[in-house]
C-alpha cells in the first residue's frame, strides 16, 4: 500500500495528473486505509521539503522521466524520513551534543515544520494519523490546515466538523475556529463550525480550554475569555461571545466517526438532518408531525437510500422518489392513518 500511495503521490504531482484523476480519486475512495497511507507520504513529502539543500543539489518540478525515481525516493523515505526527524527532536529534547547520524554538533538541531492541508468531500468521512501520533477524525465535507512547528502544534478548522484524539507531549495541541480556539495537551474533543457560523467544541476526554481572545471595538475594550471544559461538556463561541459549558446528558452523535448515531428515543427529525450531511440525496418529510415520531437504537446515517427505506418500514410509511435529489416520507395512507394521533407503539419505534 506504501508503494501504491507513492506511485499516487509522484503521478499527482506530474504533468498528465489532470489526466490521471478520475482513477486516483476512485482509488482512494476504495478503501479509507488508501486515503490514510497517501496522506501518510504527504506529511512525509512536507518533512523533506522542509530540509534544506545546498542550490546546487536542488532539484526541478517532477517532469514524466524523473516519475520513477520521486516515487522510489518517497518510499524509502516513508521507512527512513520520520524516524530519523523523531530520532534528531529526541536527541534535541535530551540536550545531548549530537545530531541524528551520530555526528557532534555544536548547537540544537531544528526541528523541521511540517504544513498539510486536509479536506473531504460530501459523504466522506477520514480518519488521519497525524506525524506526532495524534489522530484527526474529518466529518464530511470539512476541511483543515495544519502547521507543526519547534514549540507547538498547530490546527485551524477551516469548515465542517473534526475530532481530535490528542497525543501528550510538551508541546501545546491549539486548534482554531472562527474567533476562538482551543488548547489541550492529551485528550479527545470535538470541534464543528455551524452553518450560521457558530463554533460548538465538545469534550469527550480529558480537559481542555476554550478561549475568545480579548480586542478593542471603536471605544470599547474587550476582555478574553476562557472556560476550562470537563468531560461530557460542550460550549458554542458566536463571535464575540463565548457560552458557559454545559453538560450534555447523551449526545446522539457522540459516535459520528463511525457514521452511526445512538438514538434513545431522538424525534424522526433530527434523524433525517443528520443524515442530510452526508448525501446528495435529501430525506424531506411530507407531514412535519412525522418528524415527531421517536427512533431508538443506532442508525446508521451515511447512507440516506438505505436509511430512509429502513425509516419506512419502522414506521409504515412509504418513500416518494418522484424527484431526483430528494426522498419524500410519506404516510402510507392518511385517510387510515393520522400520525398526529397515532398509537403507542407507532409512535415510538427501535431501530
Amino acid at each position: 500500500m506504501r508503494e501504491k500511495a507513492a506511485t499516487w503521490f509522484a503521478a499527482m504531482r506530474g504533468p498528465d495528473a489532470e489526466i490521471m484523476r478520475k482513477d486516483f480519486e476512485a482509488w482512494l475512495a476504495q478503501d479509507p486505509l488508501h486515503r490514510e497511507a497517501y496522506s501518510r507520504i504527504a506529511e512525509i513529502f512536507s518533512l523533506g521539503k522542509g530540509l534544506t539543500a545546498p542550490v546546487s543539489q536542488r532539484q526541478p518540478a517532477v517532469d514524466a522521466k524523473g516519475f520513477g525515481r520521486i516515487r522510489q525516493l518517497l518510499i524509502a523515505m516513508s521507512l527512513v524520513v520520520v524516524p530519523l526527524a523523531g530520532g534528531a527532536w529526541m536527541l534535541d529534547r535530551l540536550g545531548l551534543p549530537f545530531d541524528a547520524s551520530g555526528a557532534m554538533r555544536t548547537k540544537p538541531a531544528p526541528l523541521t515544520a511540517l504544513r498539510a492541508e486536509f479536506a473531504t468531500r460530501l459523504g466522506q468521512i477520514s480518519r488521519i494519523r497525524l506525524a506526532d501520533g495524534s489522530v484527526l477524525t474529518l466529518d464530511t465535507n470539512s476541511k483543515i490546515d495544519i502547521v507543526f512547528d519547534r514549540t507547538a502544534r498547530h490546527l485551524r478548522l477551516r469548515s465542517g466538523r473534526a475530532r481530535f484524539d490528542v497525543a501528550h507531549e510538551s508541546r501545546p495541541f491549539v486548534v482554531s475556529a472562527g474567533m476562538g480556539q482551543v488548547t489541550a495537551h492529551g485528550t479527545v474533543f470535538d470541534v464543528a463550525l455551524q452553518p450560521d457560523g457558530r463554533v460548538a467544541v465538545r469534550l469527550l476526554r480529558g480537559v481542555i480550554d476554550v478561549a475568545l481572545p480579548g480586542g478593542t471595538s471603536g471605544m470599547l475594550t474587550r476582555k478574553a475569555v476562557i472556560e476550562r471544559l470537563s468531560a461530557g461538556q460542550q460550549v458554542v463561541m458566536a463571535e464575540t461571545i463565548l457560552t458557559g459549558a454545559r453538560t450534555l446528558a447523551s449526545p446522539i452523535d457522540v459516535n459520528w466517526p463511525t457514521g452511526k448515531l445512538d438514538c434513545d428515543r431522538a424525534p424522526l427529525a433530527t434523524v433525517a438532518r443528520a443524515a442530510n450531511r452526508y448525501g446528495d440525496v435529501q430525506i424531506e418529510l411530507a407531514d412535519p408531525a412525522i418528524g415527531n415520531l421517536r427512533v431508538s437504537g443506532t442508525i446508521r446515517i451515511d447512507e440516506p437510500r438505505k436509511l430512509a427505506d429502513r425509516l419506512a418500514l419502522l414506521f409504515d410509511l412509504r418513500v416518494d422518489r418522484s424527484h431526483p435529489s430528494r426522498l419524500v416520507l410519506r404516510s402510507r395512507a392518511p385517510e387510515e392513518l393520522d400520525v398526529k394521533s397515532a398509537s403507542p407503539s407507532q409512535q415510538d419505534r427501535t431501530s
